[in-house]
Parts: structure tokens; sequence; C-alpha cells
């Protein structure tokens, strides 16, 4: 099983080349993604960090940070995101990385 999500992630935060572990580890079938806006993905409370994330990339070429990034089935799952500029104009390789810590209770869905 694919461990690492990945995505390319234009200027205007639209994702292309999603990799198999986007179904695999969040139930999102990679073709349901194509197109769609990267930061919907991304619990509310960590949209800050990653624009900054982004700026980040941006001026120094990488950077990295954590986040919550939602499943299929309402949950979260946190990840270690590597983005790093790679065309232009303002192109990014978005890599994640599952981290084994708990989700506070406050961040689970009920619905």
């Amino acid at each position: 099983m694919e461990q690492t999500l990945e995505s390319y992630v234009g200027p205007d935060g639209t994702m292309r080349g999603v990799n198999g572990a986007w179904q695999a580890l969040l139930g999102l079938p990679a073709a349901s993604l194509e197109g769609s806006f990267f930061p919907n993905l991304i619990h509310l409370a960590d949209h800050s960090r990653m624009l900054k994330l982004f700026a980040g990339a941006s001026t120094s070429g990488r950077a990295a940070t954590e986040s919550l990034c939602l499943r299929q089935d309402g949950s979260w799952l946190a990840v270690r995101w590597e983005v790093e500029l790679v065309g232009s104009p303002c192109q990014y390789r978005v890599r994640g990385q599952p981290v084994d810590k708990a989700v506070p209770s406050c961040y689970i869905l009920v619905g």
C-alpha cells in the first residue's frame, strides 16, 4: 500500500497528478481529486499554517509542516507535509506522510 500522499498543486490551489495513496490512506479516489481545491482537504484550524507552508516554499524552494487531512469517512489523519516549488508559475510538488499521533476528539466530525 502506498504510504506517501503525492500531488502537484497549482497557484490556484487545484490538484493534479494525484497518486493512489489518497485512496489507500484517505478513501478518496485519485480521479475525484484531480482538479479539486487542495485546501478543502485540510482542517480549517490548519489553513493559516498551510498558507505559510506554500509561502515558505515560494521563497526558499521547500518547506514542511504538519496538519490534519480529511478522510472520506469524515475523520482526520495527521500528516507531515513537504512542499517544493518545482515550476513556473508557482507549481508545487506536495508530499504527505501519515504521522502516528492521536487526533483530538474535538476534531472528529459528528453527523
